[in-house]
């Protein structure tokens, strides 16, 4: 249900989004290692999805693809620990 709504949230703008499969299961993969649940899938996507959320709307971007390397780079060390004292 995430993935669809940030798919349908993007369409909004015009934007097709879509996500690896790579990507999700780095997502899933994160959520357990911290054991988060699932709040933290949705804590962890959001952090991805921040710079996405703001940069897309009037940029004219007609489709995006989220891999690994993309969520990795967006999630951060930085990020990553604090969702994990959460």
């Amino acid at each position: 249900a995430l993935v669809k709504q940030y798919e349908k949230l993007f369409a909004m703008y015009g934007c097709a989004i879509s996500f690896t499969k790579e990507a999700l299961e780095f997502v899933v993969d994160k959520s357990i290692e911290f054991k988060l649940g699932a709040r933290g899938l949705r804590a962890i996507m959001e952090t991805i999805m921040m710079d996405l959320m703001y940069t897309t709307p009037g940029s004219g971007t007609k489709a995006f693809v989220v891999d690994r390397d993309y969520a990795e780079s967006h999630l951060g060390a930085d990020a990553a620990t604090r969702l994990s004292a959460e």
